[in-house]
């Protein structure tokens, strides 16, 4: 995940980010058309952002204040972007104040209403259709050109998902069935719809759903001569075919769920499916065919417990003299130790040799924690923040990790939370955590006006980024990005702590 700035506040990021998702004139764009920059690009706009050149931010700072001037909506909003990622925020949130009183019906008003209204994890549907209605007042479709009207088409979608959280199949179905929501929202709807009734172990809802969408699709699939709009909606065939056949499969309809599951394994085999598909086989009895479906997954694309689990009792019955671990010595661990080795040496490549700078934060009971403490040991920094999706995804492979070395007094993890807006963001770090029920030793970055931050003192651009200092107090691993996979995630680290421990 990407991040310019985070020293600004909540509204102005979900502003930012909206309105550049629905703009499809980028900003990059829009310095060329009214020549402020010349032969400019994303690339290097985004580059002065995160430059430290004095140089770069003087261009930067000439481009934003001209675009202020600006008398138009699009060029003010990319105006208060530019000032939050010069560290000017109270000018981008006077900015944002002017857009909002001078626009109040417009693109930016449009997007904070809606999120007023979607944001609410506790409102029931009725209370969204009431406030959508009221919205759709103020912001009328056709007052928008197409291409600002994202949230329009959204909304419909929203609310009858949480009708489909609530178990009205009668109020989904008027959304599907409503002339104004078009074509490819009503297939998200079903999808999303299905999805959920499924989480509710209502299967049969699913199925009704997705029955006539499938076959839909599915005679357009064998379709020898396809359009282009048959080509996009050919992009629904996978997951459809996939869902109905679990929704089948948990049915109790095994014979039905055989087609789907295979047209989805035709085309794109995953985990999810192939599970799915070798347990309709088991339940036909026909243990060899379940049997062959794992084993070559797991040759082509590794194994987990997830899919162990159910080869296990599959292999029992095909081999009732042998153990399950002699399928574990004769496949995984070779498999395992292939993999092991390929990140050993990949890992081994990519070692750094620089001095971890010195810091002291903040832990969730006020305790001062300074890497100096911990010298002789090898530390792993996770810098992190709650709305980031990659970095909580990632949690779980982190906290096998650290599970892995609870008893080795040689490692040490700090995972320490940065770029968060909210004034009561300790607090909610704290039941974050308590809710998500990680163990981690967390530590509060500084925040602006405090101090140089630890993420500036490591140069931490991106989130999540994770660190491995070693034993000397020199950074010998630093890269982004998070792996939702829990035990590939825990293999990386695992790799890169061991290369440290040398």
């Amino acid at each position: 995940m990407t991040l310019f700035h985070f020293n600004i506040t909540k509204t102005l990021i979900l502003t930012f980010f909206i309105v550049g998702v629905i703009h499809q004139q980028t900003m990059a764009q829009i310095f060329s058309q009214r020549r402020i920059i010349k032969e400019t690009s994303n690339d290097s706009l985004n580059a002065w952002a995160k430059s430290r050149n004095p140089a770069d931010k003087k261009k930067l700072e000439q481009e934003v204040s001209t675009l202020s001037q600006s008398k138009d909506e699009i060029e003010l909003t990319y105006a208060a972007w530019g000032y939050g990622i010069l560290g000017q925020p109270d000018k981008a949130q006077e900015l944002n104040s002017f857009i909002l009183k001078q626009f109040p019906n417009g693109v930016t008003a449009l997007t904070m209403e809606y999120l007023k209204i979607f944001d609410d994890p506790q409102a029931s549907a009725e209370t969204l259709e009431d406030a959508y209605q009221h919205w759709l007042t103020r912001f009328p479709e056709d007052s928008f050109p197409e291409k600002y009207r994202g949230y329009h088409r959204k909304a419909p979608m929203a609310i009858a998902l949480q009708y489909a959280k609530e178990g009205n199949m009668e109020k989904v179905n008027s959304y599907l069935t409503n002339q104004n929501v078009k074509k490819k929202d009503s297939y998200n709807i079903r999808l999303a719809s299905a999805k959920e009734f499924m989480v509710q172990n209502k299967p049969e809802i699913a199925i009704l759903l997705l029955q006539e969408l499938y076959l839909n699709l599915k005679s357009l699939y064998n379709k020898k001569n396809t359009t282009k709009e048959d080509s996009y909606f050919l992009g629904y065939f996978p997951e459809t075919a996939s869902l109905l056949g679990q929704a089948l499969l948990a049915n109790g309809q095994i014979d039905a769920a055989l087609q789907p599951l295979q047209d989805f394994d035709s085309i794109y085999p995953d985990e999810t499916n192939t599970i799915a598909l070798a347990r309709a086989w088991m339940q036909k009895e026909k243990n060899q065919e379940a049997f062959d479906k794992l084993h070559n997954y797991i040759m082509e694309n590794g194994a987990n417990r997830n899919i162990l689990n159910v080869l296990e009792p599959i292999y029992m019955r095909l081999n009732d003299k042998a153990t399950f671990q002699t399928y574990i010595d004769k496949y995984i661990n070779p498999q395992l130790a292939q993999k092991k080795a390929e990140l050993e040496k990949k890992y081994r490549a990519e070692m750094i040799n620089k001095t971890a700078p010195a810091f002291s934060l903040q832990d969730r009971k006020g305790n001062i924690v300074s890497l100096a403490d911990l010298a002789g040991k090898v530390v792993v920094l996770d810098f992190w923040a709650t709305w980031c999706v990659p970095c909580v995804g990632s949690f779980p492979g982190m906290q096998a990790t650290v599970d892995q070395y609870k008893d080795d007094n040689e490692v040490q993890f700090l995972f320490i939370n940065c770029f968060e807006q909210e004034e009561n963001h300790k607090e909610q770090v704290i039941q974050f955590m308590l809710d998500k029920k990680y163990n981690f030793e967390v530590l509060f970055d500084k925040r602006e006006g405090e101090a140089t931050s630890t993420a500036e003192l490591y140069n931490v651009q991106d989130i999540p980024t994770k660190i491995v200092i070693d034993k000397a107090g020199l950074i010998r691993f630093k890269y982004t990005g998070g792996n939702f996979n829990a035990e590939e995630s825990l293999m990386e680290m695992e790799t890169m702590i061991e290369l440290a421990k040398q």
